[in-house]
């Protein structure tokens, strides 16, 4: 233990002091005075003399004394102190001298800069040396924390207070505490080379990920189920059935055109007309028998016309219902698509946190951590952004379809409109035909007329065969592209059902997501708990090792929050007050007890100064010498 003790000061014309020399002879001693009397000036001058700055450490102070309200020039600040360490006497003495320099051509000479001196036991010294014959003595930060009561419980920060008590207790790694709590055997084997604190601070950002992207699927998982519930609204057994019925009819069509390509519609139509002659002459061949016979009722052939008009109405109704149908999802889906775009945007918009700065404490990050951080954000960010664009890649699918779909069936609709305008029309001129007057065979008129009016058709059928044939093919072509689009039309719908399939699936995916989300949330939660156990166990140990080294003082280095957690603190205490409580006779007395504390720690022993000792009355007694500054109605005077 360096034990160093001052026996002398002298002061010359420093600050307010024009001259004092006081000797202490390594005993206490104390200064009385008034308020601004000088009795702060002697420790601001034994810490200028060894290291230049205030006892606040003030490199730059007025340390010129004043006249007038001016500094006095040609004053020279001096200090010299007598120090006895382990003993053994030294001398130090520091002079601040004011250079005046004539200017060529001037009779006067101006001031331009000082000067400082320095000497050890009477030998001139450099700076240099000086610095370091002193440092041997005693550190600068050692010295100031030692020589005041008040500098480690009011002065530093906390941060710095609280590490030197971990230092002076050798508070174990969180390593080593873990393995010795079978509680957090979890925790031990996940938390690697981070410490717990950097652990809980990654859980922690971790959940707010995990638990982002858990809010974001709820929606996800909706939208799919709104989609899909509209592709189950489809009749795809109708479709299907529809399908059949457009194929048959499309086959037909095509059957009539490979006849007319190998005439096989002439032979048909030649064959026709025989049937039609033979029978003909049969019917005349009956009627001279049965004159009389039952008349045959005339047929409407507006009915015929009416029903076909029903058909062709009924088939606009759907194509039209249709139409609309798809101008409807087209609209939801680009409404949905732009909802898509502004959240990508925003999205897109995110940055990252300011870098190198903890969110949560404001401390500087390590680089890696930084670098870490930044890269899973911007993973996270890229995650999100790709999810929307294949969600509207699919949407996009649907919209191209359902466009296709309603072009189809308005073009449908234009067709099936003018076929039904030209059969009310057709309807509109048709009349009921009169009763045929039975005189021959019932029916025989008219059933001849029929047979003549298709005997006459069947001719001119069979002229057109053989004059117009390309003007025919042509329509059953026309036909057949016709059929061949409404069956293209309801393969699109059909489509649809496989559409439906991979929306279910992506449904049932995203379920999945949902409960993988919540059991990593759940084990993320549970790693916490262990984090907050091991805290609650780290507090008490190292709150007991510390307090362990003080008579009096007491530390809280921990502050339990309302929500359980454990926030790092350093609050000097004594008897359950905060030190801001406590009085300025107890703030003094809790100094010299970590002072005390604190020598031992230092391994040196240093004159301690004490502001405001007149509030003490019953002075704890300590190792250090103690040169205690009291304020009194009187002039300056010093007792040793």
């Amino acid at each position: 233990m360096k034990e160093i003790k001052l026996l002398q000061l002298e002061i010359e014309n420093f600050k307010g002091c024009a001259f004092a020399d006081i000797e202490f002879g390594g005993r206490d001693g104390a200064i009385y005075g008034r308020n601004g009397a000088g009795k702060s000036t002697i420790y601001d001058a034994l810490c200028w003399l060894l290291f230049g700055k205030d006892s606040k450490g003030n490199a730059t102070f007025d340390l010129m004394p004043l006249e007038n309200g001016e500094e006095k020039h040609g004053a020279s600040p001096e200090v010299v102190a007598v120090l006895s360490v382990d003993g053994d006497q030294t001398t130090l003495r520091r002079v601040y001298s004011e250079v005046w320099t004539k200017k060529r051509g001037s009779t006067d000479a101006v001031l331009t800069g000082h000067t400082t001196d320095f000497f050890t036991d009477g030998v001139p010294r450099t700076e240099t040396e000086y610095k370091q014959i002193v440092g041997g003595l005693v550190g600068e930060d050692a010295f100031r924390l030692l020589t005041s009561v008040y500098r480690f419980c009011r002065d530093i920060k906390w941060q710095e207070r609280r590490k030197m008590l971990f230092d002076m207790c050798h508070v174990v790694s969180d390593a080593a505490l873990l393995a010795a709590l079978p509680q957090c055997a979890e925790l031990a084997g996940e938390v690697g080379k981070l410490t717990v604190d950097d652990y809980k601070k990654a859980l922690t950002a971790q959940r707010r990920t995990v638990n982002g992207a858990l809010d974001e699927l709820p929606a996800r998982i909706d939208e799919c189920e709104r989609s899909a519930g509209e592709l189950a609204a489809i009749d795809f057994d109708g479709l299907r059935l529809r399908l059949d019925e457009m194929q048959t009819e499309r086959e037909a069509r095509a059957g009539d055109l490979v006849k007319l390509d190998n005439d096989t519609a002439q032979a048909e139509a030649k064959n026709q007309l025989d049937a039609l002659a033979n029978e003909r002459n049969r019917l005349e061949q009956d009627n001279l028998a049965h004159r009389c016979s039952q008349a045959v009722p005339v047929e409407d052939p507006r009915a015929t016309v009416r029903a076909e008009l029903e058909q062709i109405k009924a088939r606009l109704r759907e194509a039209s219902a249709a139409a609309s149908d798809a101008h409807t999802q087209i609209e939801m889906g680009s409404l949905r698509l732009d909802d898509y775009r502004k959240r990508w945007r925003e999205i897109d918009r995110e940055k990252a946190p300011a870098a190198g700065v903890c969110p949560t404490c404001g401390l500087t990050m390590p680089a890696d951590k930084v670098a870490a951080a930044k890269t899973k954000f911007e993973a996270d960010k890229k995650a999100r952004q790709d999810a929307l664009l294949a969600d509207s890649e699919l949407l996009k699918k649907t919209i191209a379809e359902q466009g296709k779909v309603e072009s189809a069936k308005r073009a449908e609709v234009e067709k099936l409109s003018a076929a039904a305008d030209k059969l009310t029309n057709q309807l509109a001129t048709m009349r009921a035909p009169e009763p045929p007057v039975i005189d021959d065979l019932p029916g025989y008129v008219e059933r001849v007329a029929e047979l003549n009016d298709a005997i006459t058709e069947g001719q001119k059928q069979l002229h057109e065969i053989v004059t117009a044939k390309d003007d025919r093919r042509a329509t059953l072509q026309t036909e057949v592209d016709r059929l061949d689009g409404v069956l293209n039309s309801i393969r699109e719908g059909l489509a649809k059902e496989a559409q439906l399939d991979g929306l279910r699936a992506r449904v049932d995916e995203l379920k999945g997501q949902q409960r993988e989300l919540a059991a990593e949330i759940e084990r993320i939660d549970r790693m916490i708990d262990q984090c907050d156990e091991f805290s609650r166990c780290k507090v008490d140990s190292i709150t007991d090792a510390v307090n362990a080294m003080f008579r009096m003082a007491r530390f809280r280095l921990f502050d339990t929050q309302l929500n359980g957690g454990v926030r790092d603190c350093c609050d000097v205490m004594w008897d359950g007050r905060p030190y801001a409580a406590l009085s300025d006779g107890e703030k003094v007395k809790i100094g010299l007890d970590v002072m005390q504390t604190l020598s031992d720690f230092y391994g040196v022993r240093v004159p301690l100064f004490v502001d405001g000792a007149e509030s003490v009355t019953d002075f704890p007694s300590v190792t250090s010498q103690v040169i205690r500054l009291c304020v009194s109605d009187e002039e300056l005077r010093i007792a040793v």
